[in-house]
């Protein structure tokens, strides 16, 4: 079985979240409101990314960086570069 990279994860994480995304709608340019993310889905994704990656996302983010897929995992994945150990929780499967 392949592990699951940080962005799989990440995306995963995204279609768990919101109950009526069709995972082929996902797209990075797709506005996340637009996916039916609301801004109570949008706290709730948060903290499970938090507790997937071990990370805090920065107050001055919020909510305006976080309108897009893509622009959300940027912010992710940037948190994830400067990490200096990153050892995802249980939530992302690196088997």
């Amino acid at each position: 079985m392949t592990a699951e990279t940080p962005f799989d994860c990440y995306c995963r994480l995204l279609v768990d979240s919101t109950p009526d995304l069709d995972p082929d709608e996902l797209k990075l340019d797709s506005r996340l409101d637009d996916l039916g993310v609301d801004s109570l889905a949008l706290l709730q994704l948060i903290v499970q990314l938090e507790e997937a990656f071990e990370l805090s996302m920065p107050d001055e983010a919020w909510p305006e960086t976080f309108e897009s897929v893509e622009s959300l995992w940027l912010v992710v994945s940037g948190l994830l570069e400067h990490a200096s150990s990153v050892v995802p929780s249980q939530l992302c499967d690196t088997s």
